[in-house]
């Protein structure tokens, strides 16, 4: 993996073999705000006040940047967060240990290097404010729950250029029976292909102004049982 600065002055990596990131080159801590944070976090924790904890899906922890910045936020507001994480490739510590996120965002080293180093397949308790459980699986058999159990999913597979097996129903099917009426996703792809498998799984989808050169991004969201008109 390449390590590279980005704009903000935060690390990515880029994905060895072609010229994918982890991250935008304008800004991986930025960026990671822009598409999943304020969007996709922070509009669940509004939509589901009682949600104790909330509960949020991660495809592809990649960097661990998303998950670093939940929690930071999760204790900062005191909202308790069991954050589920899907990733079939793990970086090696020699690449995360080089990223600058501890740096760029003010917490110690052992903050960030928790996230990549509790075990997997196990619910870990970090905080009082923040469990971690992380699955080493492919997300086309993962077995999803059956039943509502999460209010967020932060989509961030590789783009469907490189992998486009992870952008289609097969795995947007087996998602959506997860989610609680409701739900939220976002994804930094907004490609028409993609908008129609989240359709076709049971999303509405609207798009949202993307982060940098991106121009748009998606957000989904599963239907609530008394259709909320700001959603059509």
């Amino acid at each position: 993996m390449q390590l590279t600065l980005t704009a903000d002055g935060s690390h990515t990596l880029q994905m060895d073999g072609c010229d994918e990131h982890y991250h935008s080159t304008e800004g991986a801590v930025e960026e990671a705000r822009h598409v999943y944070l304020r969007p996709c976090f922070h509009a669940a924790l509004n939509r589901f006040p009682q949600a104790v904890p909330l509960a949020l899906f991660e495809m592809g922890f990649g960097t661990g940047l998303n998950a670093l910045l939940t929690r930071i936020e999760a204790e900062r507001l005191h909202r308790p967060v069991s954050y589920t994480a899907v990733e079939l490739n793990p970086l090696d510590p020699q690449c995360y240990t080089a990223l600058n996120y501890p740096e760029c965002l003010s917490v110690p080293a052992t903050y960030f290097l928790q996230l990549h180093d509790c075990p997997w397949n196990s619910p870990v308790r970090l905080s009082p404010w923040f469990t971690l459980c992380k699955y080493r699986a492919d997300i086309r058999t993962f077995p999803f729950p059956l039943q509502p159990t999460f209010h967020a999913v932060y989509y961030d597979a590789f783009a469907p250029q490189y992998q486009p097996q992870l952008w289609t129903s097969l795995v947007f099917d087996p998602l959506a029976r997860s989610l609680f009426p409701g739900a939220l996703l976002t994804t930094y792809c907004c490609k028409g292909d993609v908008k129609r498998a989240l359709q076709a799984a049971g999303f509405l989808t609207h798009k949202l102004p993307g982060y940098g050169r991106k121009r748009e991004m998606l957000c989904a969201t599963m239907p609530l049982p008394h259709p909320d008109p700001t959603l059509q």
